[in-house]
């Protein structure tokens, strides 16, 4: 088996969290924002999501909420898995929100 299939085992690929998926803490005034985060994870399905997006809403594993941190975060393995030269940072990212790390990004 596939380690993209055990993923996608493990996950599920169930409804998409409904909102809030980012922190209050970034939507609040004065803050970062969610720069384009629910725009683009709201209401989709983590299976499929562009890999190229996904790298570019890399920060949001570091805002969603926990619901949100959960149903999406197999994208981001699936991304890093797929394309693994193009994947930048991505697999570092994955291994410090996974160990509750975080880093600057």
């Amino acid at each position: 088996m596939l380690l993209l299939d055990r993923i996608e085992r493990t996950f599920g690929v169930g409804p998409p969290p409904l909102e809030p998926i980012i922190d209050r803490e970034y939507l609040r005034p004065g803050a970062t924002g969610d720069e384009g985060a629910t725009d683009f994870f709201l209401g989709n399905p983590w299976k499929g999501l562009d890999a190229d997006l996904l790298r570019y809403h890399r920060a949001a594993m570091y805002m969603f909420t926990p619901p949100a941190h959960h149903y999406y975060f197999p994208a981001f393995m699936d991304a890093a898995l797929d394309s693994p030269p193009e994947a930048d940072d991505l697999p570092d990212l994955i291994i410090a929100v996974a160990s509750g790390f975080r880093t600057r990004v």
